[in-house]
């Protein structure tokens, strides 16, 4: 069986199709707000063979609200916060600049 038209589109004029994909790695918060390890990062993801990476922009209102503690999310092992929205502003949300 061939695959159709409708299976592929092209991305920088390569074809991609289900027996040529286009894999995107999700890079999340692993950065820790930090621009280096970030493109250390995308360097990782290079080297494993990904072809494009992506990165989540996003308020951290929209992720947790105000009053959660730090620790119903883990993350006074990690971070010296106390609640959870304080842990998104000041080490894992990804700063639009």
């Amino acid at each position: 069986m061939t695959e159709s038209q409708a299976d592929t589109i092209c991305i920088n004029s390569e074809q991609i199709s289900p027996s040529n994909p286009y894999v995107i790695a999700e890079i999340g918060t692993n950065h820790n707000r930090n621009l280096e390890i970030a493109k250390e990062l995308i360097d990782a993801a290079g080297a494993a063979g990904v072809d494009a990476v992506k990165y989540q922009v996003y308020h951290s209102r929209d992720i947790v609200t105000e009053g959660i503690d730090a620790e119903e999310y883990g993350f006074e092992e990690y971070y010296d916060v106390e609640t959870a929205l304080e842990a998104y502003e000041e080490h894992l949300r990804t700063p639009r600049e």
